[in-house]
């Protein structure tokens, strides 16, 4: 049977604001995106017909809920295409923790069944067909670091140095990115931060200025409702971490290490306080 295997990766928001909200429904965001070495682990297998999903994870939606399923749907439907596909996810992604592990899936399916089904689909056509699937799934096309404006799928690469390394800490619960979005308060378009400071830090390379420059404003909604986000950040902190953020809509947190070897020390202390630590570095564009 013809299969194809292909690692999904997560993402984290090193910058995140929110402005207007837009027709769409959407808001129109400026992010700084950066794939890391966290991956689900994706089987396509051909089949006669049909799309099937398999995954030992218990709460993942099988179905059309699934960015997955969707993506196959979305290239069966547009290029009339009457194979199926056996899908396995082995997900190491926790799910609706602001790593981007759906988005991540949906763009990984697309890539893979185009090669699955030899397809031939340009970059251009695939991004394309990403875009209809949501907003963060067009950036796990190439990965890598991007700034990222609009809904976040008008994507400009930017360069991959430095390396950096992060010690992340996934809580045992899921935030909706739509219920972070809602509750946000304030007048979004005079209360702007400014992107610039976290540019002008990365292409210094300093990882200090890095750290003091990380910021994403659905923190504004979310801590509220779960302080102990503030308590991790705050601990990674005391650990030597150089600066410490939620990602996405949450409750991800992560601390931006000087380098791999602190980010060990950090990792070795804030294991023991809770179930879900990962250490991880930067990932390129693939």
């Amino acid at each position: 049977m013809k299969e194809v295997r292909i690692e999904s990766p997560a993402k984290v928001n090193l910058f995140l604001e929110v402005l207007e909200k837009r027709e769409d429904g959407y808001h129109n965001v400026e992010t700084i995106l950066e794939t890391v070495d966290l991956f689900d682990d994706i089987i396509l297998k051909e089949t006669k017909e049909g799309i099937e999903i398999e995954s030992d994870f218990p709460s993942l939606p099988l179905g059309r809920e699934n960015l997955a399923y969707q993506a196959a749907s979305l290239l069966k439907e547009r290029l009339k295409i009457k194979r199926g596909v056996q899908i396995t996810l082995d997900k190491r992604i926790p799910l609706a923790s602001g790593l981007g592990g759906g988005s991540s899936n949906g763009a990984s399916v697309l890539l893979g069944l185009n090669r699955l089904w030899d397809l031939n689909l340009s970059y251009e056509e695939v991004f394309d067909l990403a875009r209809e699937m949501g907003a963060d799934v067009p950036f796990f096309l190439r990965k890598g670091r991007a700034l990222g404006r609009g809904r976040g799928d008008e994507l400009q690469p930017l360069p991959q140095s430095p390396t950096l390394y992060f010690v992340l800490v996934s809580l045992g619960f899921e935030v909706s990115a739509k219920w972070a979005y809602e509750n946000l308060k304030g007048d979004l378009t005079k209360e702007r931060r400014s992107i610039r400071m976290i540019l002008s830090a990365l292409k210094s390379s300093n990882t200090e200025k890095i750290g003091n420059s990380l910021y994403n404003r659905l923190e504004e909604a979310v801590i509220p409702r779960h302080p102990q986000i503030a308590r991790i950040k705050e601990r990674l902190l005391e650990l030597g971490a150089k600066g410490a953020l939620m990602s996405g809509s949450g409750p991800s947190v992560f601390g931006i290490a000087e380098d791999d070897k602190r980010a060990e020390e950090i990792y070795g202390k804030i294991k023991k306080d809770f179930e879900k630590v990962f250490l991880l570095e930067s990932l390129g564009i693939s």
